[in-house]
């Protein structure tokens, strides 16, 4: 018999922006400021059996625009197996979606570009958006953040600290130059990725020092942080009551 429990998928992008300097200020709304560059999932439906959420962790594989194609492609095929009936961000209306439905044209021309943004696109708005961004502000204020959210709805924050890692990184060549934090943040991911990016690939040239395991490791921990409770807060709303 059919379960009325829905299937759930809550996801969090993370990009890098090859044509801008680690300072530079990206214009949010211009998907061509952006290529993808990993994709985290949180999956829970009627299979799930009251277990924990399923978590998974796609990323790039290269740098190159057939390479961010590849990452697309199989973005499509993991958001057609989880089939969700809600999708769960944080800012996702604003950001996550938009660049998950533009970027397979801008990445590269092919005669399945196309199909590609149609297949996404279409399994995203069958889905209920359940953006957490919007009861966030209304519950605390503007521009708080997913961190700020986590804190105040007494839920556990965990840090990726760079010196948990055996990374290797000229994180003060790499990181913008006013981060100070000792842990990772998304203003230190497009940096980052695009050395580890380079350090993995047997046809680029290296842009920097990297431990490409400990680097990926640290990449994904950081990206499951990111999503690990977002199902959870979803199931929180009303925020502040």
């Amino acid at each position: 018999m059919p379960s009325d429990e829905p299937r759930r998928l809550a996801l969090d992008i993370e990009t890098i922006s090859p044509e801008l300097t680690a300072d530079a200020d990206p214009d949010w709304e211009d998907p061509t400021d952006f290529e993808l560059a990993a994709i985290g999932f949180a999956y829970d439906g009627p299979e799930a059996g009251g277990r924990l959420p399923r978590t998974q962790v796609l990323l790039r594989r290269a740098p190159g625009s057939n390479s961010e194609f590849d990452l697309l492609s199989r973005i499509r095929t993991e958001l057609w197996s989880y089939a969700p009936d809600e999708i769960v961000t944080f800012g996702g209306d604003f950001f996550d979606i938009p660049m998950l439905k533009q970027r397979p044209n801008l990445a590269v021309d092919r005669s399945d570009s196309d199909a590609l943004t149609t297949d996404i696109t279409s399994v995203i708005e069958r889905a209920d958006s359940v953006d957490l961004s919007d009861p966030a502000a209304e519950a605390y204020e503007y521009g708080v953040t997913l961190e700020d959210l986590i804190r105040k709805e007494d839920l556990e924050i965990r840090h990726t600290k760079f010196n948990e890692y055996d990374h290797d990184l000229d994180l003060d060549s790499i990181r913008p130059r006013d981060a100070e934090a000792a842990y990772l943040d998304s203003s230190d991911i497009p940096g980052i990725m695009e050395t580890w990016l380079h350090a993995r690939s047997d046809t680029d040239d290296s842009i920097g020092p990297c431990n490409v395991a400990a680097t990926e490791a640290m990449i994904r921990d950081y990206i499951i942080g990111d999503i690990e409770h977002l199902l959870t807060l979803a199931d929180k709303r009303p925020f502040n009551s």
